[in-house]
């Protein structure tokens, strides 16, 4: 995972989480430094275990609250004296300092400050592993919201109130659940997700439900796994994973896990009709 935040001249890193660790990498050095946190059984609050998805603020400020790149002399005129606050903005860091990581297997969400190494529980419920997340596009404050899916739902999570709340959709066969794993989402807001089980990619309206299947699977919905390029009517997937929108929105690159192959969408719009 690149990190927003980015800036010339200045250090450009991304993220890398394996099963239980998560790796601070910075491209200009070629330096990976691992973000070691308190060890413990399964289930301590410093341990993750199984991360899939995580997602940093897109955007900084400086200690004292102030937007970065600043004069120092603009700065230290606005500079105030810093208020406490609780949970993942911590007064002394930058809001880009923070990941939001999707801790499966604990069936949690917590925060992470790279620049501390410690974990924050955030949100659990009992029976949700969550899985891969991607920023509300459609939110007027940054990083206020976000979606993340497990299992056979999709949830909009609100890092405000550190609540969620389902999405209500069904696929186009009239099932209300369907594996979905890998997230993304358009800047006109509809989600992109991966089907695991059901072998295909779908379009869905959070906020009407409506939902079109892309391609793979079958019309059945009996999930057919293969493997066929080409036309999306008839090509085949065993088990997308991951996916990711490219910049300019004309395709979306997918995981195809069990064909051990990164396969390529190419997008037609509209995405759906209602």
């Amino acid at each position: 995972m690149l990190d927003p935040n980015n800036r010339a001249g200045g250090m450009n890193r991304c993220f890398i989480a394996t099963t239980n660790t998560i790796y601070e990498c910075d491209l200009n050095t070629d330096l990976v430094t691992p973000l070691t946190f308190a060890s413990g059984k399964l289930g301590d609050p410093n341990t993750l275990y199984n991360i899939y998805g995580m997602l940093i603020a897109r955007t900084s400020t400086d200690t004292d609250g102030s937007e970065s790149g600043k004069s120092s002399a603009d700065v230290k005129q606005l500079s105030r004296p810093p208020k406490p606050t609780a949970g993942p903005k911590h007064a002394g860091r930058r809001r880009g300092d923070t990941l939001w990581v999707m801790d499966s297997v604990n069936a949690r969400i917590v925060t992470t400050e790279v620049t501390a190494k410690y974990t924050t529980l955030a949100f659990q419920r009992d029976g949700s592993n969550p899985l891969f997340a991607v920023w509300d596009v459609n939110t007027p404050t940054p990083d206020t919201c976000f979606y993340y899916a497990s299992g056979g739902s999709v949830y909009r999570f609100d890092t405000t109130t550190l609540q969620d709340k389902p999405v209500n959709y069904k696929l186009p066969d009239g099932a209300a659940t369907a594996n979905l794993i890998g997230l993304d989402m358009t800047r006109s807001g509809i989600l992109l997700a991966s089907c695991y089980h059901r072998h295909a990619v779908f379009a869905i309206n959070p906020d009407t439900g409506a939902t079109r299947q892309l391609t793979g699977g079958d019309t059945s919905g009996s999930g057919t796994s293969g493997y066929r390029d080409g036309d999306c009517g008839t090509a085949q997937f065993s088990n997308p994973c991951c996916l990711v929108l490219s910049v300019n929105e004309e395709c979306v690159w997918i995981t195809d896990q069990l064909n051990h192959r990164i396969r390529r969408l190419q997008l037609s719009y509209p995405l759906i009709d209602s």
